[in-house]
């Protein structure tokens, strides 16, 4: 016997207990419409008469058989689901109603088979199609396959759940504590990453951005935590060796270390084989990176336990969904890497490029920092983001003659959607290290305004950072 001759998992008999027991009782017929879908059904008459029931019980006080009976004839459907016969014999063959949330979770269990199957089913054909590309296909495979299980863990719930959290948490004294990036401003300010948490670190090219986002992916992978690594602009072996470099010192890509150099970089590429990162360049899947590739392997591995953190160097690389516009293409991306967050439970921390405003000749003069608005090709990204960090080197362009780039650095976490903003001052090394300038500074009181615009002289930010403002070494943002 064949696949096609079998038939798709049902359970027909537990379709006549859920509607049965609707109709005994209307608690379980609202428990029913908040726990089942139409399309949860295998039988059409049974589809419609949920479908009808449903309708009936948001417009009516009561909910009993001749009710549903009354409405169906209305629709002229009564005859076609079986007659009022077919719905009486369900009624009276349910005993009790008690038992509705076990009826309802296996014909759901039933449903979710068909539709793994219908999924199955396509992507088998679709795989048969002249031209198909097996990548975009195997991406598609493991998006919807992993949507379909995300959906079993979906659904309305009451506010008592997340209250009882809440409730429980406040009773036991433990602070919600989110996972430490190493980098004072973000820890200080977001109380480090948290699931789910959407983070976009903005900056103009060369100034530190990647060396930022490596920085806080080797501390947080140090600490046991899985990480991945997609990399649209370096090839893996380049971004191995700059966090060789950023761990022991050690440059061992443009030229061969001797000596003590050498051992220590040896050691140090044997501790880096240990950490729990995955890397993904373009190069490795022969063409540009899709957004739907990164969001399929992300929560792939995040759903085998393999990813907690997901980085992303540049969203200016990735391609995405075809549109009318850049503009319009790089909105989608980033509401795809938000819903990757939001779905799979990941951190999501993505680097972008900013547009040229702040390297703009009377910008330089003027000291102008970066804002939220100089997000490139895209207002979208600071309106999706979680948390917003904009990076800025001062003398970065400043001529020899006037000193040159002393490594003055900046980091501001220009907007945060649970908590306060600020920034702080750090020294940044040749080597790539970032040793912060005002280690003293208190912590400050998170009482500012969630979601507030980057504005270090509010009462939010450290003393440090406010005195900093005072003497313009950090900028505000925009709106």
């Amino acid at each position: 016997m064949s696949l096609l001759d079998t038939l798709p998992p049902q359970a027909l008999d537990l379709e006549s207990c859920v509607l049965g027991s609707m109709l005994i009782d209307p608690h379980a017929a609202r428990a029913a419409s908040y726990l089942l879908a139409a399309d949860d059904f295998y039988k059409g008459a049974n589809q419609k008469i949920f479908t009808v029931a449903v309708e009936l019980l948001s417009r009516a006080e009561h909910f009993d058989l001749p009710l549903l009976v009354s409405e169906l004839e209305s629709k002229s459907l009564l005859e076609e689901v079986g007659g009022a016969p077919y719905l009486a014999g369900m009624a009276e063959s349910v005993g009790t109603s008690a038992h509705i949330e076990s009826y309802c979770a296996i014909v759901r269990r039933q449903s979710r088979a068909r539709k793994a199957i219908a999924i199955a089913t396509e992507l088998v054909r679709r795989g048969f199609s002249p031209g198909i590309d097996p990548d975009e296909l195997a991406a598609e495979a493991v998006d919807r396959l992993l949507g379909l299980l995300a959906s079993a863990e979906g659904g309305m719930v009451g506010i008592d759940e997340p209250a009882k959290r809440l409730y429980d948490l406040l009773d036991r004294q433990v602070a919600p504590k989110g996972e430490a990036t190493g980098i004072h401003t973000i820890d200080r300010l977001a109380n480090g990453l948290h699931p789910r948490d959407y983070m976009v670190i903005g900056a103009r090219p060369s100034t530190g951005k990647t060396t930022l986002g490596l920085r806080i992916a080797l501390n947080m992978a140090a600490r046991g935590l899985p990480v991945v690594f997609f990399s649209l602009e370096m090839y893996r072996d380049e971004l191995v060796a700059q966090a060789l470099r950023l761990e022991t010192g050690v440059d061992a890509l443009r030229r061969m270390p001797s000596g003590d150099d050498r051992v220590r970089g040896m050691e140090g590429a044997m501790d880096l084989a240990r950490l729990p990162i995955r890397l993904m360049d373009s190069a490795a899947g022969g063409r540009d990176m899709r957004v739907s590739d990164i969001m399929a392997m992300t929560r792939a591995l995040a759903a085998d336990g393999k990813c907690s953190v997901a980085f992303v160097d540049y969203m200016g690389l990735v391609e995405g969904p075809e549109a009318e516009n850049r503009q319009q293409q790089v909105t989608l991306i980033s509401k795809g890497f938000k819903n990757l967050a939001k779905r799979s439970g990941v951190s999501v921390v993505v680097l972008c490029q900013l547009n040229r405003e702040p390297d703009k000749t009377a910008a330089r003069k003027t000291r102008r920092r970066p804002q939220l608005s100089d997000f490139r090709e895209s207002g979208s990204i600071e309106q999706d983001a979680d948390l917003a960090v904009l990076l800025w080197r001062p003398n970065m362009f400043r001529p020899d003659s006037e000193g040159g780039d002393d490594g003055e650095f900046h980091i501001a976490l220009a907007k945060n959607r649970y908590g306060p903003i600020g920034a702080d001052q750090y020294w940044f090394g040749k080597d790539g290290s970032l040793v912060l300038a005002a280690l003293s500074d208190p912590p400050p009181d998170l009482d500012a305004k969630p979601g507030a615009n980057y504005d270090p002289a509010q009462d939010g930010c450290s003393e440090g950072a406010k005195s900093a403002a005072q003497g313009e070494l950090f900028g505000g943002g925009a709106t």
